[in-house]
């Protein structure tokens, strides 16, 4: 008996003849052991079950009349094929009882992660990359690795931004123009472009307009002339050479030839130009003349006279031949005006007035449009006009005069 235990141990072949009283294997007894029948039948079975432990496993072993079922320890089923989900399927064991099991990347579709049988005895597990798509589409998520300069992916795989926690996926505008669209999307590339522009003056002084749908324009309006301060109107200039220096820096300053704000007299206070003008007049015998840079005030200039002609306001005539010289009209005439007439030749002077004006030598009158004539050399008279009554009065007289 013993020797059968160690056959059986040993894997040997036992020969069961069945004409023969030879000894019969039994079920697992509680010890373990094989109990032994003889003749051509089994012994009753001690107990319906035990295991036996080999180098590959423990076997149990249970009775299951008429059949004997040999089932593996933590289930009650072996495997012998593995289904997929494309390819070969099943895939089966090779002739030692192996099977290949592979990952594997594949390109982008609409297989997020599959099963393949790649042949007979092998199989991969298949995630495809990721792709660019229009909207979520959880078929056609994937694999990706992210770019260094724009992501930053930490030890969990976790990916961000770098420099912000948020992407920028389209942009708002002030306004749109044309094909323009608010907010501007990016292109296919992810361009957007934004271009700078200046616009006629208006009520905007800065503004986003988007022209095209990737395409928005920074506006900067030109600057205009106001009658008063307002920050609506405000824009983009540049500056007349002639009266303006601009730095480098932009800062503006007027030229050495700029334009003046002010001019002050002995009265009225301080007088801005009309026009970028001011008008210095000489009046009472006054005279003001300028030339380049110089304005010349003149009480009152004189000059050389050699024909007869009307007068010129606020002057003084040297007068060097018989001539007629003639007053100009009351009309734009002031008090005080002046005018001083110099014989310098025997030749008579003839001083004419005009309309209704008259010229007074002391007591003495002319008449309406009346003259005053010289009589000698060296003779002269200034004369100054009256506003009220329209008349020439003398205020200083050398020689003798002769009114008619």
């Amino acid at each position: 008996m013993a020797g059968f235990e160690n056959d059986v141990m040993v894997g040997k072949n036992l020969n069961f003849d069945e004409t023969a009283a030879k000894p019969h294997l039994g079920i697992i007894n509680a010890a373990g052991k094989l109990p032994i029948g003889t003749g051509n039948s089994f012994p009753t079975p001690e107990i319906l079950g035990g295991s036996i432990t080999s180098p590959n496993g423990t076997i149990t072993v249970g009775y299951s009349s008429p059949n004997i079922t040999v089932d593996l320890v933590g289930g009650t089923t072996a495997v012998d094929s593995f289904a997929m989900q494309t390819g070969t399927s099943p895939v089966l064991p090779a002739a030692n009882g192996l099977v290949t099991f592979n990952g594997a990347v594949v390109s982008a579709g609409t297989n997020p992660v599959r099963t393949d049988g790649t042949g007979a005895n092998t199989m991969a597990l298949e995630v495809q990359i990721s792709q660019a798509i229009a909207a979520t589409d959880a078929t056609k998520i994937g694999l990706s690795n992210f770019d260094s300069a724009s992501f930053s992916v930490d030890a969990n795989g976790f990916v961000t931004l770098k420099g912000g926690t948020e992407a920028i996926d389209s942009i708002g505008v002030d306004a749109t123009s044309g094909g323009g669209t608010n907010p501007v999307l990016p292109t296919v590339a992810g361009l957007v472009t934004v271009n700078g522009a200046v616009i006629a003056a208006s009520t905007t002084p800065i503004r986003t307009v988007s022209t095209a749908a990737n395409v928005f324009q920074i506006q900067l309006q030109t600057s205009q002339a106001l009658a008063a301060a307002d920050t609506t109107k405000i824009g983009l200039s540049n500056f007349d050479s002639s009266s303006f220096a601009v730095a480098a820096t932009g800062f503006v300053t007027l030229s050495t030839t700029g334009a003046g704000k002010t001019i002050t007299g002995d009265s009225g206070g301080a007088l801005s130009p009309t026009a970028n003008n001011w008008n210095i007049l000489g009046l009472a015998g006054s005279k003001t003349s300028g030339s380049g840079s110089t304005l010349t005030v003149k009480s009152p200039p004189f000059s050389q006279v050699g024909a007869s002609a009307t007068s010129s306001l606020n002057t003084g005539e040297f007068v060097t031949a018989a001539v007629t010289r003639t007053l100009p009209a009351s009309a734009g005439l002031a008090d005080g005006d002046l005018f001083i007439y110099v014989c310098t030749t025997a030749n008579a002077l003839v001083i004419q007035s005009v309309s209704a004006q008259k010229i007074r030598i002391g007591s003495l009158i002319s008449s309406a449009a009346g003259t005053a004539t010289s009589t000698a050399i060296g003779d002269s008279v200034t004369l100054r006009f009256n506003a009220t009554d329209g008349f020439f009065y003398a205020v200083s007289v050398i020689g003798t005069w002769v009114l008619a």
